[in-house]
C-alpha cells in the first residue's frame, strides 16, 4: 500500500477557510468590538485579577502608544523654553569666560560664591 501523494477528498475544502473568517470578521464588524478594544476593556475592567489586567495592558500597549525611539524629538524654535535655553547658553557662555580670564591671570582664583560647598 502506498503512502503520500494525492488523495481524492483528503484535505481542506476549497474556501472553508475564507468562509469561516469572513463570517467572524462580520460578527465583529457588527457588534463593534475589535481585539483591541476587548483587550482595553479588559484592562480598565476593575473587577479582573491584576495578572491579567495588566497582560492586556502589555499586549495593547503597541497598538496604542508608539515607541519614543520613532519620534524625532527637536529643539523648540519659540516660546517660553527657547528663552531658557538661550539663558542657559549665555550663563554657560559666562562662566567659559570668566575661567579663561581666571586661567589667563597669575593670580590664584578664588571660587566665586554661587560654586562653594556649605561643609560643617
Amino acid at each position: 500500500m502506498s503512502r503520500g501523494g494525492y488523495r481524492p477528498g483528503a484535505g481542506r475544502k476549497k474556501g472553508s477557510h475564507i468562509t469561516k473568517t469572513a463570517a467572524i470578521v462580520a460578527k465583529l464588524a457588527d457588534e463593534g468590538a475589535t481585539p483591541l478594544d476587548v483587550l482595553l476593556a479588559t484592562m480598565r475592567d476593575n473587577e479582573q485579577p491584576l495578572n491579567i489586567r495588566l497582560q492586556c495592558a502589555t499586549a495593547a500597549a503597541p497598538y496604542v502608544h508608539p515607541r519614543l525611539a520613532h519620534i524625532q524629538h527637536e529643539r523648540p524654535k519659540t516660546g517660553a523654553l527657547q528663552r531658557l535655553y538661550d539663558a542657559v547658553q549665555a550663563e554657560l557662555a559666562k562662566k567659559e569666560e570668566q575661567t579663561i580670564t581666571l586661567e589667563s591671570s597669575s593670580v590664584l582664583p578664588v571660587p566665586l560664591i554661587t560654586d562653594a560647598v556649605m561643609v560643617k
